[in-house]
């Protein structure tokens, strides 16, 4: 079933999109507590496919030879980062989107979707306290 191969492309977009943010605040900002806060939330995501056997039906249906989202022609919209802001900003965002994708196709497959509506609104707010605090920092630096 294709939305299998939904939730295996939005898995992999939302811990990826998690993985970025991280690592900013791992290596830039160096925030030990946003860090831990993070990787916690990825952990969360990763172990909800975590039964070898919910990730192997996913692993079936990936078909990523032959995706068309692949293809570098496909989008070439907002290839420039012009600060760590926009790629934040852009990740949060892919993982926003990613959990509302996951939470609306795990319906179909009589996954609990609350799941990802919690992860989901949990992004909203780490966007918000994060991006808030930097611009905070950036005035004062300024």
């Amino acid at each position: 079933m294709n939305a299998y191969r939904i939730l295996d492309s939005n898995l992999n977009r939302l811990s990826e999109g998690l993985r970025v943010i991280e690592e900013y605040f791992r290596f830039i900002q160096e925030d030990v507590k946003i860090t831990e806060e993070l990787k916690k939330l990825r952990q969360t995501i990763n172990s909800l496919f975590a039964n070898f056997e919910e990730y192997n039906i996913l692993l079936q249906n990936r078909n990523s030879d032959t995706d068309i989202g692949k293809s570098e022609t496909f989008d070439k919209t907002n290839l420039k980062r012009l600060s760590y802001n926009d790629v934040l900003r852009a990740n949060f965002k892919r993982t926003q989107e990613a959990a509302r994708v996951m939470e609306e196709y795990s319906k179909l497959l009589n996954i609990d979707a609350s799941s990802f509506k919690k992860i989901r609104f949990k992004l909203y707010s780490l966007e918000k306290k994060t991006l808030t605090e930097i611009r905070r920092e950036n005035e004062h630096t300024n």
